[in-house]
């Protein structure tokens, strides 16, 4: 249930997870980006660390379907100009 409860939080923020069995990778590698510097820092520090925590119950489990999970995360510095091209837009 923890890996549910992941996929469920992390659908409501600016994650996206690449279907990995299809593509033959051994690791699920979540990507997002969050303020982790600028005017929002607390806020994207305490994201982050809370996505940390979550992806370590997920991997202490067993993962997501047998595989483990990576985080990556890019920093928008809070600003809208750099955090756009980043999330593909």
């Amino acid at each position: 249930m923890i890996g549910n409860r992941l996929l469920a939080y992390l659908a409501g923020t600016a994650f996206a997870a690449i279907p990995t069995a299809a593509l033959g990778w051994d690791t699920i590698r979540l990507g997002g980006i969050a303020s982790m510097s600028g005017a929002g820092t607390t806020v994207g520090n305490v994201a982050r660390l809370g996505w940390q925590v979550e992806v370590e119950e997920v991997n202490a489990a067993g993962g997501i379907g047998g595989k483990p999970v990576e985080l990556a995360l890019g920093d928008s510095q809070t600003a809208p100009h750099v955090a756009w091209p980043r999330c593909g837009g």
